[in-house]
C-alpha cells in the first residue's frame, strides 16, 4: 500500500542523518513497516523509533 511506499521513501532517504526519534502513526504499521527501520544504516543516531497504529477515518 502506500503506507508502506511512503515508510520505504523515508527508511531509504539519506538525508536524515542526525534523526534521533522516529514516531510513525499509521493505520498499518507491520512488521514489513517496522523491519524498515530496524538497524537502519541510514540513520546512524537513531535511539528511539515508535510505532503506533492509527484508524484510518472514512
Amino acid at each position: 500500500g502506500l503506507g508502506y511506499m511512503g515508510a520505504r521513501a523515508l527508511a531509504e532517504s539519506t538525508n536524515l542523518p542526525n534523526l534521533e526519534t522516529l514516531v510513525l502513526i499509521h493505520n498499518d504499521v507491520g512488521e514489513g513497516v517496522q523491519a524498515l527501520f530496524k538497524d537502519n544504516k541510514n540513520f546512524p543516531n537513531m535511539r528511539d523509533v515508535y510505532f503506533f497504529t492509527a484508524k484510518a477515518e472514512v
